[in-house]
């Protein structure tokens, strides 16, 4: 049952059907470039926003939460693809996008416990140790010793989640979901539903609060019905 209200299920069909056509072509191209593609780099990192945006599609399609942990690798492999591509530049957490995605992809390889291998890719691919303070806690659920952070890198956006981590705060998670939105208006994704005939958009999911919610055992039940609170993913990483 599709969980995204803006769009119909057909439009989701044919997103998803879009992405993962387009994504195996610029892999084909990039698998056997010979040197018409000049700029690799930017085909590798559209694959790579592409994979995270076609997992998210998917929820937001109505697929069965435990299907959707397949996705998870393929994520990866594009985001190791990024990295390895000449040109492509490092994760950098002060860039919203880069945090926002970041945040997302540690938070469903806690969902699906993702395999120790495949964490620590991710956790390789997503670098900066030490840098933000709501990204280490997240990471330290699984991964404790690292370097700690004391700097939020953006306060507007996610300091109320990062209280609700650090008190296991239903109250912290609601404002937090009531502002997400908003808060996030400088993302390349925002208002994405008001394109075309609604070309780009996936949905609408604070997969963050999710992650945030298996992490830390805070009780949803506040707060579950909210807009953008993906509840199937936060009810699948708690039974995990």
């Amino acid at each position: 049952m599709k969980r995204e209200p803006l769009m119909t299920e057909a439009y989701f069909q044919e997103a998803i059907d879009h992405i993962q056509s387009t994504v195996a072509e610029r892999a084909a191209k990039l698998k056997n470039n010979t040197g018409q593609i000049k700029k690799p780099q930017v085909f590798a990192h559209a694959n790579f926003r592409d994979q995270c945006e076609l997992l998210v599609a998917r929820y937001s399609a109505g697929e069965p939460v435990d299907t959707l942990a397949n996705g998870l690798d393929a994520l990866v492999s594009a985001w190791e693809t990024v990295l390895s591509t000449p040109g492509s530049s490092a994760n950098d957490l002060a860039y919203l996008d880069d945090y926002v995605r970041s945040l997302w992809i540690v938070s469903l390889a806690l969902i699906f416990d993702a395999s120790d291998a495949l964490w620590q890719r991710i956790l390789t691919c997503a670098g900066n140790e030490g840098k933000d303070r709501l990204f280490e806690r997240l990471v330290s659920v699984r991964t404790p010793g690292r370097r700690a952070a004391n700097a939020l890198l953006h306060t507007r956006a996610y300091a109320c989640l990062d209280a609700a981590a650090e008190k296991k705060s239903a109250d912290e998670m609601t404002r937090f979901l009531k502002a997400w939105y908003p808060a996030l208006h400088e993302v390349g994704w925002h208002a994405s539903h008001k394109g075309p005939d609604g070309g780009g958009f996936f949905g609408y999911w604070a997969i963050e609060a999710a992650g945030v919610v298996t992490a830390f055992g805070i009780d949803d039940s506040a707060f579950r019905d909210l807009p953008y609170y993906p509840k199937d993913l936060a009810d699948h990483g708690r039974a995990a």
